[in-house]
């Protein structure tokens, strides 16, 4: 199902037809609010195949860091480098072993094929620092300059690049938004009618109705058991393949 169709369903089901403007064309009023925010809650409440994403941001020379949205969890950093047609995985520092290790990264000095990453902290007190090259360098240098730090993460990779290159980042990625009429994600496409009890759910949970919230959650937590027994299927299967 695209939105326009999910948003009828769900205005339907719940009777609440003031969240749209009119039953012809069925114009948000309000509905989409509540539907993606089921979308939100079904997400952090399983984790499916389609959760897993990939994000490719190519690197200038010189250049050490690459931000993105809509990632949950970071998992696998990979450097991929066109001229060799070879592919490596970063490991993984944390932040303090990665500041600690390369207290002052230099990317005129310090440039070569990268080897570590650590993922990054992007948003800073005050939201709008004045900070020259050196002081990101020296003593910020995790500071990735940007707006919208607030809902973008990042990763760091060492050392700066001396080529250009192709970072790729392995992590849970959040579905998009649904905005446009057309729009469809894993949810409405594969399982709309569990997006529908999410949206549901939120629907009487702003409304502060605790027992039709209840009802929901119930009905949504079995509808997602199912799903997630499929997953643990697909995960013995592939254990019992390797071991025959």
């Amino acid at each position: 199902m695209n939105l326009l169709t999910v948003r009828r369903h769900f205005v339907e089901k719940s009777g609440r037809y003031d969240l749209v403007v009119d039953e012809v064309d069925w114009q948000d009023n309000g509905a989409d609010f509540y539907i993606n925010a089921g979308q939100k809650f079904i997400e952090r409440k399983i984790n499916v195949k389609k959760s897993i994403g990939r994000f490719f941001k190519k690197l200038s020379v010189g250049e050490a860091g690459v931000s993105f949205r809509g990632c949950r969890a970071i998992g696998e950093v990979w450097a991929h480098f066109p001229k060799e047609q070879v592919r490596t995985r970063l490991k993984k520092l944390s932040y303090t072993e990665f500041r600690t290790k390369f207290p002052a990264m230099n990317k005129a000095v310090d440039s070569g094929s990268p080897l570590y990453f650590t993922p990054v902290l992007l948003r800073m007190y005050p939201d709008k620092p004045i900070l020259s090259q050196w002081e990101q360098y020296l003593g910020f240098f995790d500071v990735l300059a940007m707006s919208g730090s607030e809902v973008f993460d990042g990763v760091l990779v060492y050392p700066p690049t001396d080529q250009e290159i192709v970072i790729e980042v392995t992590g849970l990625f959040e579905n998009a938004e649904l905005t446009a009429d057309e729009d469809e994600t894993y949810w409405s496409m594969v399982h709309p009618e569990i997006l529908l009890l999410g949206a549901l759910y939120q629907l009487e949970v702003f409304n502060r109705n605790r027992e039709g919230a209840r009802d929901w959650l119930e009905a949504l937590e079995i509808a997602l058991a199912d799903i997630d027994k499929d997953v643990v299927e697909e995960e013995s299967f592939d254990i019992n393949q390797m071991e025959g």
